[in-house]
């Protein structure tokens, strides 16, 4: 009587080495919905966890630009990496720095928000197809006024301001490096 055998022929190693992978593709893929790599200088570099709650002045944010022609402008010029956005350029991490009811102001000096200015906000010599016009003066309804204090962050100074719905996600710093 033959007997058809059921164990694997695969060495110890080898099971070790594809469960590892296994596990490796299913956590990556399941990390991608909670956290966050941020490897530019705008913020402080290292994993971000995505926190889902509605965002106010002062958050971290996960944005998604929207397909216009800065931002795939800024993605020619490698200002923006490549990405899965709407604009085919990586996903943005910027502060909310004004949202519905404040006023704000953007000139080539700087950015203002009910009247004071933000810091290291005055606009590069850039020259990118599209960036926003200014001056920009207005009272906020749900739009938002993005920034990072960083002076070559590329934020509302010159793609202006961004609807609510383009924000993705309010961030919280798991783990930073330097």
């Amino acid at each position: 009587m033959n007997t058809i055998s059921t164990q694997s022929k695969l060495s110890p190693k080898v099971k070790k080495l594809v469960l590892l992978l296994l596990c490796l593709a299913f956590f990556g893929g399941v990390a991608q919905h909670f956290i966050v790599i941020n490897t530019t200088p705008s913020v402080s570099k290292g994993l971000y966890l995505k926190t889902w709650t509605t965002p106010e002045k002062r958050d971290l944010v996960l944005v998604d630009p929207p397909d216009n022609i800065v931002f795939r402008e800024a993605r020619k010029k490698r200002i923006l990496s490549n990405g899965l956005s709407s604009a085919g350029t990586c996903y943005m991490i910027k502060i909310v720095a004004a949202t519905a009811g404040d006023e704000v102001e953007i000139r080539k000096e700087g950015m203002f928000v009910n009247g004071e200015k933000l810091t290291n906000s005055q606009r590069q010599n850039w020259q990118i197809e599209g960036m926003a016009e200014l001056p920009i003066k207005k009272n906020l309804r749900d739009e938002v006024l993005l920034y990072t204090p960083h002076p070559r962050s590329f934020d509302s100074r010159y793609f202006g301001l961004l609807a609510e719905n383009t924000i993705i996600s309010t961030l919280r710093p798991l783990f930073l490096w330097r």
